[in-house]
């Protein structure tokens, strides 16, 4: 129950870790730098810890492709946290799940569970509910935002489908070469994003690398939840839990505030992830 606990602490802390450099007006493009290369070297050191790494072209493949889809999604979610707030955009985040859930029904000719298809008719019910009104405080006006956090949404959901695909094509036991290329892809890629950024302060380095411990500990969390838990305990109470953590803290933190058309999303959202899950 601990690590299912620090899980969902964890997922909902980095929305928040965003939104704190954001506030102190940092460069964001050096933070997500930050996290993902501390990932990158904290999985590339877990990879050799397991003997001698073995890489396959799937991992090469579907691990660079989510590693893309991950920085692009970073890129995306900084302007979503300014104007549809942290609870908002984690709760998109998180059902993006429904397009590999889709996806898994077409290619991989799986058949949805009744609970599954009532998860995929709540979530697609409560995403416009989400992009109704902007419950950052102080956000952007006009309405460019909605299609932002769209474009979220969908580059969320191909990288889960990317994952789905890798596990589709390859055996338990080869994650931490999927990780390896994800977060390495996806550190050369922000690194990139760079060429033209000042040098990073000192705060930014500090920012950056909480970020990446946060993502780190989230997903080792996970992990050891899982290895205690069923999977149909572990994912909805994660998924669900996390968004509510967040969306509590960002009324605490941020000031930021849900009317009642986004509550029912946000509430049709938990419902979503709990019957997607099980």
């Amino acid at each position: 129950m601990l690590w299912m606990i620090l899980a969902m602490v964890f997922m909902a802390a980095f929305g928040h870790v965003m939104r704190f450099g954001q506030s102190r007006g940092m460069n964001m493009p050096w933070i997500g730098a930050g996290n993902y290369v501390f990932g990158a070297l904290c999985l590339w050191m877990w990879w050799f810890a397991e003997g001698v790494p073995n890489l396959r072209w799937e991992a090469a493949l579907f691990g660079g492709l989510t590693g893309a889809c991950f920085v692009s999604a970073y890129f995306l979610m900084i302007p979503c946290l300014r104007s549809a707030g942290v609870g908002v955009t984690q709760s998109v985040g998180r059902l993006s799940v429904v397009l590999p859930v889709a996806a898994s029904v077409y290619l991989w000719r799986e058949t949805p569970t009744a609970p599954q298809v009532g998860g995929l008719v709540l979530a697609l019910t409560a995403l416009p509910l989400l992009a109704q009104h902007n419950a950052a405080p102080g956000a952007p006006r006009g309405e460019r935002w909605k299609l932002i956090l769209v474009l979220f949404f969908l580059t969320q959901g191909v990288a889960g489908l990317a994952m789905k695909a890798y596990k589709e094509r390859v055996p338990a036991g080869g994650e931490a070469a999927f990780l390896v290329c994800l977060f390495t892809v996806a550190a050369i890629a922000n690194l990139l994003a760079l060429t033209e950024e000042p040098i990073p302060r000192k705060p930014e380095v500090f920012t950056g690398l909480t970020l990446g411990a946060v993502n780190v500990l989230a997903n080792y969390a996970l992990l050891r939840a899982l290895w205690i838990l069923p999977g149909a305990v572990v994912f909805p109470a994660t998924s669900v839990g996390s968004i509510v953590l967040a969306a509590l803290a960002a009324m605490l933190l941020w000031g930021e505030r849900y009317r009642g058309i986004t509550l029912v999303g946000l509430a049709l959202a938990g419902a979503a992830l709990v019957l997607l899950n099980l």
